[in-house]
């Protein structure tokens, strides 16, 4: 009796897929694409001692879409880009689920006495990609710094 139970259950389990295939496919269509958050959007390192390390900064990267977030790349690139290093990058090569994040460390370490600025530009296959984070610092003598 159990048995008969289940075969007319799994048919009518069957016919029912291959009758809405066209409405589960347009339901999965209708996923939203990745998006990502960043938190910050921006970095500022504040003064540093030329040619000292700062402490790392991190940016959250949290894909705020429906579908998976693939991060291609982290870079820096701008006018002063030697002046900012990713420490740690967390985020390329990787797969981001909905919901979830990942984290990139940035550290500064002027070169010169003078407001430093760069981007640091986060490719990946959401829509509006690449995304940008604005990283700026001021470079400072180290007479300028306070005894502690």
């Amino acid at each position: 009796m159990t048995q008969v139970a289940l075969v007319p259950a799994l048919i009518l389990l069957m016919v029912f897929i291959n009758g809405s295939r066209t409405r589960f496919l347009s339901a999965l269509q209708t996923q939203t694409p990745p998006g990502v958050q960043l938190n910050p959007a921006t970095l500022n390192f504040g003064k540093q001692v030329v040619r000292k390390r700062s402490m790392p900064k991190k940016i959250t990267i949290t894909n705020v879409g429906g579908t998976a977030l693939y991060v291609n790349s982290a870079a820096i690139a701008g006018d002063n880009w030697k002046d900012f290093s990713l420490l740690k990058d967390g985020c390329s090569g990787r797969q981001v689920l909905p919901g979830k994040s990942c984290v990139i460390a940035v550290i500064f370490t002027p070169t010169r006495i003078e407001d430093r600025n760069t981007t640091l530009v986060l490719t990946d296959n959401a829509p509006d990609s690449p995304q940008n984070v604005s990283l700026t610092g001021t470079g400072i003598n180290s007479i300028d710094v306070p005894p502690f």
